[in-house]
């Protein structure tokens, strides 16, 4: 049935005037442009942090989509979008009483809530990971530490890795997902293995240029690294080398910075005079750029929004995250009491991915999980947790792993969530063996001291945002 057969079964039975009218209003209606859709994350877009809590989302040639306000005044210097293409915002403190905290976007663009806790001093990185989003969020002030969240926002685990002028302003994840390259205001690219807990030597063989401190960072698939270095973007091959440079003339205070998705380009913004960028990467020049229309020093991170048209993620299996302390006798005598620390994300079926499991203990020793052999979540009817998020309260596993840096370890374990907050959860047993088979670590039946069990039940996911995906954008304070 086309249009004209809906006017003529519409105008039967009416006056004359009326069938007029109506046929008027009917071709005006029908002339009438039809009323625009909001936009969506799944239009794709380049997203660019403001100094006052905004997030200006523009297409990849200079229109703007929108201006989306956030929940703080606090700056961003960083965005990260999930599979589902929510968008995480942190803040830095905005100097009143707020910031200092992670927003949250639905794949609408509408603000809904906020993301873990306990932020000590101005996140600005963040990096998603997993099947069900969880995160690595890097501080650039005051303790200025690496923080560990499972995917429902809970602390799992905080490191220290070295600074130097500042915290861990910008992180960026190599290709083995446990090294980290970050910057930290200084004129080196640092490194930490966040799997064995070190510090890894600087990236970079020779100071970069500029004093004024490296700021965001990206890995590019070739194992080389950019870092927008206030007065120049620095190409670094892989060997730390510096090779190359970008720059425009008038502009000395490059800040963000962000690889596009076609693996060929990159994005950049000048703080001072709050213009954004897209360069080639292998020529320098400058594809495309634009003047914000904000004061100078207002515009901070850049991040474009990683490819929508990529298959949907598996359905991944149930797991139980978390960490904490208990405390347990040594097996040697000498020592008595001793603390045992855990952090850990596992699956209920060991071919999901990622499965982590740190343990450290006394004179620091510890274990690295590097495969889980056998898993088994069950539902235990003695433990009833309150209230229930899973359909199982109790992981059983066995895997292999280092042993203070060597191969060849073993550890099994069962671990229980017994609900919230946490108190009653318990590490039931945990044995740890190094490479010849002696038992190094035991633990049994204790609750925990500190920290919390959480089991999840089966959910869509992802693993770790890179490439096109990955999260970027950061900038100075």
């Amino acid at each position: 049935m086309n249009s004209n057969d809906v006017k003529q079964r519409r105008n039967r039975g009416l006056p004359g005037a009326a069938i007029a009218l109506a046929a008027m209003l009917f071709a005006a209606f029908a002339a009438a442009p039809t009323a625009a859709q909001p936009a969506t994350f799944a239009d794709g877009g380049v997203f660019i942090g403001m100094s006052n809590g905004t997030v200006i989302w523009y297409e990849p040639d200079g229109t703007q989509v929108d201006t989306l306000v956030s929940l703080s005044d606090g700056p961003v210097h960083q965005v990260a979008f999930t599979q589902g293409l929510d968008m995480y915002v942190p803040h830095f403190y905005d100097g009143a009483a707020g910031g200092n905290t992670v927003a949250v976007f639905n794949h609408e663009a509408t603000l809904i809530g906020i993301f873990g806790s306990g932020y000590n001093c101005n996140p600005a990185t963040i990096e998603l990971y997993g099947v069900d989003d969880a995160a690595w969020i890097g501080e650039t002030d005051c303790l200025g530490g690496l923080l560990q969240f499972d995917g429902d926002g809970n602390l799992v685990l905080r490191r220290a890795p070295a600074v130097e002028v500042r915290g861990v302003h910008f992180l960026d994840f190599a290709d083995d997902l446990c090294t980290i390259h970050y910057t930290s205001f200084g004129l080196n690219v640092k490194r930490y293995d966040v799997c064995t807990e070190s510090q890894l030597a600087d990236f970079n063989l020779a100071p970069l240029p500029d004093a004024g401190g490296a700021q965001t960072l990206q890995l590019l698939p070739d194992g080389g690294v950019l870092v927008s270095d206030l007065g120049v973007i620095v190409r670094l091959d892989a060997a730390g080398n510096q090779i190359g440079t970008y720059d425009d003339a008038g502009r000395d205070n490059w800040i963000g910075l962000d690889l596009d998705p076609d693996g060929t380009s990159f994005w950049a913004t000048d703080w001072a005079t709050s213009h954004v960028y897209r360069f080639d990467l292998a020529s320098g020049a400058v594809l495309t750029s634009w003047d914000v229309g904000t004061e100078p020093f207002t515009v901070k991170g850049v991040t474009v929004q990683p490819p929508t048209d990529l298959p949907p993620p598996p359905r991944a299996a149930a797991r139980m995250t978390g960490g904490g302390s208990v405390f347990t006798e040594s097996i040697d005598p000498e020592l008595g009491e001793i603390r045992v620390t855990h952090g850990f994300e596992l699956h209920c079926d060991p071919a999901a991915v990622p499965n982590n499991l740190q343990i450290n203990w006394e004179k620091g020793n510890r274990f690295h999980l590097e495969e889980l052999l056998t898993a088994e979540c069950f539902d235990d009817p003695e433990i009833n947790p309150h209230p229930p998020t899973a359909p199982f309260d109790t992981y059983v596993g066995t895997g292999t792993g280092r042993y203070n840096g060597e191969p060849g370890a073993t550890a099994e374990w069962t671990f229980t969530d017994a609900g919230e907050p946490g108190k009653v959860d318990q590490i039931v047993s945990l044995v740890i063996r190094d490479a010849g088979g002696s038992v190094v670590l035991t633990v049994e039946e204790e609750f925990l001291t500190f920290g919390n069990h959480q089991a999840h039940k089966a959910k869509p996911g992802a693993g770790l945002r890179r490439g096109g995906g990955r999260v970027s954008g950061s900038s100075t304070d």
